[in-house]
């Protein structure tokens, strides 16, 4: 009986037991749960609580300082990216210029008209050149100048001039159509090249001109290879180089040139030929159709031109007298005196200054043909101012305050200050060897040179674009490889440097 108790007792307490730890086991599955959603619901709650302290990105909540600075660098990354693209583009452009060059491009344009131009007359631009090389050569092994006035040997009067170039004897009925052909592509060109060019050209026409004169007056055979009377009697090229010739002698550097050529070339087709200058055997025959007229003409007509190059030619030889026999020079009633007396008439004025230019211009020629040198031949300043037609310094310092000076009056000025810096053994062909001459030379070469300077100074500012012209042609008569003359009137007139002592 108690056993059967005992074991139902025993059985009782078991069952309890599976049943407590049944319960038991029951709750911690439901805590291990409750816990897990606890966890669950807390990082839910925490992820949503930290939303409203991050940014969009997401990245601040990281290190948002860091990223700021990240953002910065980004930024100034970006702006050095536009930076570099901008100059690489400028570089990229520069190169490209470079490569381009268009400046070159236009030079090489502008040569490539010019070498169009003259590509007829090639020939004897070659032979222009080599002449002209030789003369220099010639010029600087007589000179040995190594000094201020290298190179300018014509103007130290050590080299004897040429009246015509040796290569104007070249020329023949061809050559002369295409010198014709090449003054007309070149008169619109303004290049440096260009107006050396014409002047070849024009200095061609002159030799001709001075050659075809001297033959028909002395009668003897021409040494040319064009016959100029049979060419121009050729109507349809006289009609050509009339036209030509007719728009150079309106304006510009060659203008009196072209209107003498002109005459000439009326005179051939005319069947007469104007004595040249320097023929003095048949003087009177050209001046017995002058005598009806005035002495000094007041109007510059094509008739009166001959008649005023035969008065600068007789001027020429008394200079040249009164020089070398000491004479005084005091003869106002010579004609460049009656030309400056006629400037002070307004209506008077501009044909006188035409006839002056004429008549000094070819004055010169006349005193290189006689003294075959460059240089003026004129020892003393009061020379210099008779050469001039004023007779005194006074006067010639109101012409330049009334801007009256012509081109060739300035050219005398130049001329005569750059003679002051030849060598004493170059001057020494003016003023001669004795003793006496170096007394001229000390006395009155700086003289010369003061009183040139300071009336060149005065021009400059009074009539300074006539002033360069005048540079310019004498620079191409006289130095056009080195440019000798305008660098010196440049330095001395225009910067307003003072020479040395000659």
């Amino acid at each position: 009986m108690v056993s059967i108790e005992s074991k139902s007792l025993s059985e009782i307490e078991l069952g309890s037991i599976r049943r407590m730890t049944s319960l038991a086991n029951t709750d911690w599955t439901r805590g291990r749960f409750l816990a897990t959603a606890l966890m669950i619901l807390l990082m839910l709650v925490t992820g949503a609580w930290s939303q409203n302290f991050q940014s969009e990105d997401g990245y601040n909540r990281l290190n948002p300082e860091g990223l700021k600075q990240i953002d910065q660098i980004n930024e100034a990354l970006h702006q050095a990216g536009k930076i570099s693209m901008i100059v690489g583009l400028i570089l990229l452009a520069i190169v490209g210029l470079k490569m381009i060059a268009p400046m070159s491009f236009l030079d090489n344009i502008k040569e490539k008209r010019l070498a169009n131009a003259v590509r007829d007359v090639d020939g004897l631009l070659k032979h222009i050149r080599t002449d002209t090389e030789i003369a220099s050569t010639e010029s600087d092994d007589q000179t040995g100048d190594k000094g201020i006035l290298a190179g300018m040997a014509e103007l130290a009067g050590l080299a004897e001039g040429k009246d015509v170039p040796s290569y104007v004897l070249t020329v023949n009925n061809i050559m002369l159509d295409n010198i014709m052909s090449a003054l007309k592509r070149l008169r619109h060109m303004r290049m440096a090249k260009a107006a050396r060019y014409r002047n070849y050209m024009f200095t061609v026409l002159s030799g001709i001109k001075i050659i075809t004169e001297q033959c028909e007056a002395t009668g003897a055979a021409s040494s040319l290879a064009v016959n100029s009377r049979d060419y121009f009697a050729d109507n349809r090229r006289y009609h050509h180089w009339k036209n030509l010739l007719g728009v150079y002698a309106k304006r510009g550097d060659h203008r009196e040139v072209a209107q003498t050529f002109l005459l000439f070339m009326k005179n051939l087709k005319c069947k007469s030929v104007a004595v040249a200058p320097n023929a003095p055997a048949n003087t009177k025959e050209v001046e017995s159709p002058t005598e009806k007229m005035p002495e000094i003409p007041e109007i510059l007509l094509e008739e009166t031109v001959p008649f005023i190059q035969q008065a600068a030619v007789k001027e020429a030889v008394h200079l040249v007298d009164l020089i070398q026999t000491d004479l005084p020079v005091a003869k106002p009633h010579a004609w460049q005196f009656e030309l400056v007396r006629r400037q002070e008439h307004f209506h008077l004025r501009d044909e006188a200054i035409k006839i002056l230019r004429i008549f000094l211009r070819e004055e010169i020629k006349a005193l290189q043909r006689i003294t075959k040198t460059k240089m003026l031949p004129c020892e003393t300043w009061d020379q210099i101012l008779y050469m001039l037609g004023v007779e005194n310094t006074d006067q010639l310092h109101k012409r330049v305050d009334k801007k009256l000076l012509c081109g060739q009056e300035i050219i005398i000025l130049e001329k005569s200050f750059l003679q002051t810096f030849a060598k004493r053994e170059a001057l020494q062909h003016l003023y001669g060897h004795d003793t006496n001459a170096g007394v001229m030379m000390d006395l009155h070469v700086p003289q010369i040179q003061s009183e040139t300077l300071a009336l060149l100074r005065q021009t400059h500012q009074t009539e300074g674009q006539d002033l360069d012209q005048a540079t310019e042609f004498l620079d191409e008569e006289e130095t056009p490889q080195r440019h000798e003359v305008v660098r010196l009137i440049k330095h001395f007139v225009h910067h307003g440097h003072l020479p040395s002592r000659p």
